[in-house]
């Protein structure tokens, strides 16, 4: 944090007292001044990235540099962990291991790059047979049909994650028309504010980032969401829900599904604004997190019958 750092006058070969603050994260006190040789130096935070040269700035009022070169090799096996995992692009048999390998071997420059890879490309890899490898290309090609919303939330996006992801692939419905939009065209919808507003017009109006998504494009990978069909009344509207464990009825997807359907929220992990745990068997850790934070937790039969009881109180309103 370089504002950090020139607030506490903290120079380069200082010596300097650190404590765990809140018995967690390691937290500079102060300078020690008495052990100065003379010999430190102001610290300066480069405007170029140190592993690919590209351009390196902070973004507003954020406290971060970043460099903007989405192919930057000190990124990219980041990004491409990111691209493929189960809440993105969900390229099964793809992680950390696999992406270095490719990098490392030249065959990704950027995450484009693993929808053009050959099975003597991915062969040519230690401990990647022929089944591995097909079975590996197959995972690749399925994930070209994953919706708008799975490859807006893959790209990496600051300050878009899945949910921020599906508001605007439901808004927009192709990528074409929201790599156009304005910051008030985005700040119009709903839950979208300034913030995330500035970030997807700054992440289009990169060329790079807008190259990356060409590639993709031409090498088949799909760019719009369908309309979703009307489920019915927004019943589950204002409330917020977290699905764990294994559900005997539906999926955890396909339940998840159904509460956006309904209008409701759907988060990743409990916290004091979740209004409702489903929880399954084996549940874990999201139960304890309820449990501790009086979250209102509910199983598969309760779930039904809260949409039922929602769904006729809705209808005798209509009816009075």
């Amino acid at each position: 944090n370089e504002d950090y750092i020139h607030s506490k006058d903290i120079r380069v070969g200082d010596w300097v007292v650190v404590e765990r603050a809140g018995e967690v994260i390691p937290q500079i006190v102060n300078v020690i001044d008495s052990r100065r040789t003379g010999d430190e130096r102001e610290f300066e935070m480069p405007d170029t990235c140190p592993s690919c040269g590209g351009p390196a700035a902070r973004k507003g009022e954020e406290a971060v540099t970043l460099c903007d070169n989405p192919a930057c090799p000190a990124q990219l096996v980041r990004l491409v962990e990111h691209f493929v995992s189960r809440g993105a692009m969900d390229i099964e048999g793809m992680g950390t291991k696999q992406g270095q390998a490719l990098i490392e071997h030249g065959l990704l420059s950027d995450v484009s790059d693993l929808y053009a890879l050959k099975l003597e490309d991915l062969m040519a890899i230690d401990r990647m047979g022929e089944k591995s490898s097909s079975n590996l290309l197959a995972a690749i090609e399925k994930s070209k049909e994953q919706p708008l919303s799975r490859l807006l939330t893959a790209l990496g996006i600051p300050h878009v994650g899945s949910e921020v992801a599906e508001v605007l692939a439901a808004r927009f419905l192709a990528l074409e028309t929201l790599m156009d939009a304005s910051s008030d065209d985005l700040e119009a919808i709903d839950s979208i504010g300034p913030k995330i507003a500035e970030a997807v017009v700054e992440y289009f109006r990169n060329e790079a980032n807008r190259a990356v998504v060409s590639k993709l494009r031409e090498r088949g990978v799909n760019m719009e969401q369908e309309a979703e069909e009307d489920a019915g009344a927004p019943v589950l509207e204002g409330l917020r829900f977290v699905v764990t464990g294994r559900l005997a009825s539906f999926s955890r997807s396909e339940t998840q599904d159904r509460i956006k359907a309904l209008g409701g929220a759907v988060s990743g992990a409990v916290s004091k604004n979740t209004n409702y745990l489903v929880a399954g068997a084996d549940a874990g850790s999201k139960l304890a997190d309820a449990q501790r934070l009086e979250v209102t937790i509910i199983d598969e039969d309760e779930f039904q019958a809260l949409i039922e009881a929602r769904t006729l109180e809705a209808e005798e309103t209509t009816t009075a």
